[in-house]
């Protein structure tokens, strides 16, 4: 079976799994009750059902993209150098890549070395292993950034910066647009121009944490090392960072999307923040229509997305309307909320009492700002284990830049 009949078996079987649970809440609102006890059960099995096949699809999809760039960059590759210049990097005895790189660090060739996006053809040295010039999947940077995007979903809705320099990057804020107006015949247009707030300021976070690499594994060639270390990197970076731009508290730290984020809908009292059917609705229309764009979307933990597919228009799952929750088409479509893509992100916090649980908007005006991966090496630190220690740093912050309501959350009533 190929890669791609697979990965169709595999969304089929989630919209079959999704079309049976749905049938058991529909007998349920035909006959006017909610759930009998066996039916809970056989439903919350096959939620979860549905996440297992949530991570296997996004397992799949993630190794046939793999697979893509490395074709791609094998073209990109070919198309750049002549046969001759290909001879002479294999005949290199220092090939330029980011192993070789990577090894020189923790040996101690080199005290440190920053990795940064190529920006420039000639930067393609970066899909060859030297010594052979086959082609390697990705360039240790981009597969930093794809295991830091795997843990949470923000480097994947938020807007990017790359910056080689740490200073504070400010950026401005519109609080009021320019107005149009009516010109009569033959007079002038009157000036009207944008109101500017105070600027959003980006400063510098620095993450970092130490990690251990045995010199067996060092000094052996057949170990991917650049994909072990983009792994170990990528995944404790990506967890801090993911953390950090949600729920951060903006002191001393990033201002995550749901701390900048603005209150919308509160739940009624005594119902320990849960939320209903109402309430997404509510909220979704508390969102400035020129924010629901192409760039909205929901963000929300996956207890509650759980708490999300039972959810009619009408009210529970005994009412009549439709679900408001639908699932992915295809790998490549995320599930929806109300007609926009449903993120999960398990660093927002469950239904609680005065707990942010749900956002909604244009997660695109939340900027994320970073630097190059910086990666150090010592052999003293561990010495006698026979282990090098490496340290991987990586300066951030990141921001709500529109704070006028282009995200806004739903909070469970106090006590």
């Amino acid at each position: 079976m190929s890669e791609h009949s697979y990965m169709n078996q595999l969304v089929e079987t989630r919209l079959n799994t999704w079309e049976h649970s749905k049938a058991l809440l529909d007998t349920a609102a035909d006959e006017k009750r909610e759930l009998s006890a066996e039916e809970e059960s056989e439903w919350t099995r096959m939620s979860a059902d549905l996440d297992r096949l949530d991570e296997q699809i996004t397992n799949k999809r993630q190794a046939i993209d793999a697979a893509m760039r490395a074709d791609e960059a094998r073209a990109g590759y070919e198309a750049l150098v002549t046969p001759a210049e290909t001879r002479a990097a294999a005949e290199a005895e220092v090939p330029d890549d980011d192993e070789t790189l990577l090894r020189a660090v923790l040996s101690g060739e080199i005290r440190s070395y920053e990795f940064k996006r190529a920006r420039v053809a000639a930067e393609y040295r970066d899909v060859t292993t030297g010594s052979t010039g086959a082609p390697r999947s990705t360039d240790f940077y981009n597969q930093i950034t794809e295991a830091m995007a795997a843990v949470g979903p923000m480097l994947q809705t938020s807007t990017i910066i790359e910056t080689d320099v740490v200073n504070d990057l400010q950026l401005p804020r519109s609080t009021a647009d320019s107005t149009a107006a009516i010109i009569s015949e033959a007079a002038g247009a009157a000036e009207s121009d944008p109101t500017f707030g105070a600027f959003i300021t980006l400063g510098n976070y620095r993450l970092g944490f130490l990690t251990q690499v045995s010199e067996q594994m060092l000094d052996s060639n057949g170990v991917d090392l650049v994909g072990f270390l983009a792994r170990q990197s990528g995944r404790a970076l990506g967890t801090k960072l993911n953390a950090l731009a949600t729920v951060g508290t903006g002191s001393s730290q990033n201002n995550g999307i749901v701390t900048a984020s603005t209150a919308a809908v509160t739940s009624a009292t005594g119902t320990s923040g849960a939320f209903t059917a109402e309430n997404l609705i509510d909220l979704f229309y508390a969102v400035n229509s020129i924010y629901r764009n192409n760039s909205a979307g929901w963000m929300m933990r996956d207890s509650s997305i759980g708490a999300v597919r039972k959810l009619r228009a009408g009210g529970s799952a005994a009412g009549n309307g439709d679900f408001l929750f639908q699932p992915g088409m295809t790998a490549a479509t995320a599930d929806q909320l109300l007609g926009f893509p449903l993120y999960a992100n398990n660093d927002v916090v469950a239904p609680a009492t005065s707990a942010k649980s749900v956002i909604f908007g244009d997660l695109s005006t939340y900027f994320i700002r970073h630097g190059a991966f910086r990666f150090e090496s010592s052999r003293d630190y561990a010495f006698n284990a026979g282990l090098i220690t490496y340290r991987a740093i990586l300066d951030q912050d990141s921001n709500l830049v529109d704070q006028s309501g282009a995200v806004k959350h739903f909070v469970g009533a106090g006590s």
